[in-house]
């Protein structure tokens, strides 16, 4: 069910990616954007739909869990590598 939502995510990014940064060079292309993430997503969503609600919750309670951890860890380090880079000290 993970890999469900994450399809969901992967669709979404694509799209907002796509809209925000138009003029971003793109090694591929996409043939009839915005269809295939819009499918993607109904898709997913569609799957989503027909777990039950305490596979819902777990997956709900892991992503919690790994947004908490990004942002109350892993972002400071990363905020923290970037002004040593940008200072020019070593990693």
């Amino acid at each position: 069910m993970l890999t469900i939502a994450i399809y969901v995510f992967v669709g979404v990014t694509v799209i907002v990616s796509r809209i925000r940064d138009r003029g971003t060079h793109r090694p591929f292309r996409m043939p009839l954007f915005p269809l295939p993430p819009l499918l993607a997503i109904v898709g997913a969503a569609l799957a989503l739909s027909q777990q039950s609600t305490r596979d819902l919750i777990i997956v709900a309670v892991i992503y919690a869990a790994g947004l908490a951890y990004y942002f109350l860890y892993l972002r400071s380090k990363t905020t923290a590598m970037e002004a040593l880079r940008a200072s020019g000290g070593h990693e």
